[in-house]
């Protein structure tokens, strides 16, 4: 008894030790001493598919990352049907436990405990719950399970002046978690792959996979989570409009395109179509919402949504006239792959993760200043009723998840036609 003790104790230590180096930033050093730990060799395939789906669990905010979740998530099992599939959520307080997704969670959970046989999928962007639970994630690895996680971009540790202090250091915080127990790193494209490897590199760490998918646009119906409104069909769907999907937060440039489309509506009173704005408010741009609902076109010329569906999305994207995206940082833009898969004209700023997306099909600007934004739409959109439209080869997310089977099959999980 005392002997089990001691050894539960010295496990105890060694993992706050582990969490302590994690902290320190000391990450090649913490994953050289989990794998010290970590059995060498696979004692059995992997039979069940943990996946974290902690925030959308507690709540769909409608974004492009959580409709990469939903999008996942609903075609895992189709693509895998000998292994055994379980949502997962965690909270601050809670460990992880059974998810009831898309239903609501049950008061009474069900925790989890993961071993040889199992594979943890971070599918989510949990940052919270990975940090937090991160000693329970290496006492599992140490058990010989296997942890993948997604990863979208780290553009907060790359530009921070487009965040806040706190989601930066949440943003360090997970990747450090997951750069010490993940067996691989799964990239929303390429330009982000060459980003994290470089990141690792720097931080000595060069044993860690990482591999790039390229993610779905279509907006499956397995995955609406409401219904149409049915004043939205009827009023602004008959309307001509140009549309703009993404969360409102300084990088995405807002600001720009809406003093661009006022600059052009003032040169051009006849021109035929709206600007569509859709996406939740995120963070430190209230002069940019100050500014557009004192907008003489706002309500008018220039719409907003913050609370739209993904059922209202998807129609959306169908009757668009075209799609503008002017972010100044992505690690994939989902949106932009959406209106791709409707294929729909696009202008886009000319970003390097862009002309990946997009496979050079796009109309690029460069150009920040609305009066030259506002001519460069002007021409841009002239010829959308026509059809010039390019014809971009379609990725659905039939063919991401396919890609992920593959990815995941290298760490024992076997794959059946």
């Amino acid at each position: 008894m005392i002997n089990l003790r001691a050894s539960n104790m010295l496990h105890k230590l060694k993992l706050h030790f582990l969490k302590i180096n994690i902290r320190l930033g000391n990450i090649s050093y913490a994953r050289q001493l989990l794998k010290q730990q970590t059995p060498k060799t696979q004692s059995q395939p992997i039979k069940n598919i943990y996946t974290d789906l902690s925030v959308i669990s507690m709540n769909d905010a409608g974004t492009g990352i959580q409709r990469l979740v939903k999008s996942v998530w609903s075609r895992l099992p189709q693509h895998a049907p000998n292994l055994n599939f379980y949502p997962i959520y965690a909270t601050r307080k809670k460990k992880y436990a059974l998810s009831q997704y898309p239903q609501k969670n049950i008061k009474k959970r069900q925790y989890v405990n993961l071993k040889s046989g199992d594979l943890f999928f971070g599918l989510d962007w949990s940052a919270d719950q990975i940090i937090k639970h991160q000693v329970r994630l290496m006492t599992w690895k140490i058990k010989g399970s296997k942890q993948v996680f997604i990863l979208n971009d780290i553009l907060a540790l790359q530009h921070p002046e487009w965040f806040t202090a706190k989601n930066r250091q949440k943003l360090q915080a997970w990747l450090n978690v997951i750069a010490v127990c993940a067996d691989e790193i799964i990239c929303v494209s390429e330009t982000v792959k060459k980003q994290v490897l470089q990141y690792l590199h720097e931080h000595q760490i060069d044993d860690l996979p990482c591999s790039a998918i390229k993610l779905g646009g279509e907006i499956s119906p397995s995955t609406y989570t409401a219904q149409i409104r049915p004043e939205f069909e009827q009023k602004f769907l008959a309307s001509s409009y140009i549309l703009k999907v993404s969360t409102i937060e300084p990088r995405k440039g807002h600001l720009c395109l809406i003093q661009a489309f006022e600059a052009l509506l003032k040169r051009y009173p006849d021109y035929p179509h709206h600007l569509y704005l859709v996406g939740r408010y995120g963070w430190k741009s209230e002069h940019t919402l100050q500014y557009l609902k004192a907008s003489p076109y706002f309500g008018t010329r220039i719409f907003w949504w913050d609370d739209m569906n993904d059922a209202e999305l998807n129609l959306l994207y169908q009757h668009t006239v075209g799609a503008v995206n002017c972010s100044y940082g992505e690690g994939f833009g989902l949106p932009l792959m959406e209106a791709i898969y409707y294929q729909k004209p696009l202008l886009v700023r000319d970003l390097p993760v862009f002309r990946e997306v997009s496979s050079n099909q796009a109309n690029y600007f460069q150009q920040d200043k609305p009066d030259a934004l506002a001519e460069t739409l002007y021409v841009w959109s002239k010829d959308l009723n026509s059809s010039s439209t390019h014809i971009i080869p379609l990725t659905s997310w039939d063919v991401s998840v396919e890609k992920i089977m593959q990815i995941l099959q290298k760490h024992g999980v076997p794959i059946t036609a």
